[in-house]
C-alpha cells in the first residue's frame, strides 16, 4: 500500500530514537519506528533492534520489520513480519521531508532475518 506522510517527527530521548510518520489520510493512520540509541542495548526492546507500530498500539511489534528499503531520501519501502487488517504487510511511505542521512543509515543498518 502506497501512502503519503503529512508530517514526520524524529525524537531522541531516554535511550532511544523514535521516527514517526503521520499517515492520517490513509488506512494505516501512522507508522512509528523506534531504535535503541546504542544498537547493542536491546534489553528494553526484548532482544530486538527495533520496534514498529502501524495504525494502533495493538499492531506494534518488537522486531516487526521483515525488510526495509529507502529509495531516494523520501521514499521508504517496508515489509512487516506480520499482517494488519486493512493494511496488509507492505507499506511504501512517501515522506514530506527528506529523512536525515544519520537516520537513513540507522534504518538501513538494521539486520533482517
Amino acid at each position: 500500500m502506497k501512502v503519503s506522510s503529512l508530517a514526520e517527527s524524529i525524537t531522541a530521548e531516554n535511550g532511544f530514537t523514535q521516527i514517526a510518520f503521520d499517515l492520517s489520510d490513509s488506512e494505516p493512520g501512522y507508522l512509528l519506528i523506534a531504535l535503541p540509541n546504542d544498537p547493542l542495548a536491546t534489553t528494553e526492546f526484548f532482544g530486538h533492534d527495533h520496534y514498529v507500530e502501524v495504525k494502533d498500539q495493538i499492531f506494534g511489534r518488537y522486531g516487526g520489520l521483515a525488510a526495509l528499503k529507502i529509495i531516494r531520501e523520501v521514499l521508504l519501502e517496508i515489509s512487516l513480519s506480520y499482517e494488519i487488517a486493512g493494511v496488509g504487510n507492505a507499506l511504501t511511505v512517501v515522506a514530506r521531508e527528506a529523512i536525515p542521512a544519520s537516520i537513513r543509515s540507522r534504518l538501513l543498518g538494521l539486520p533482517r532475518g
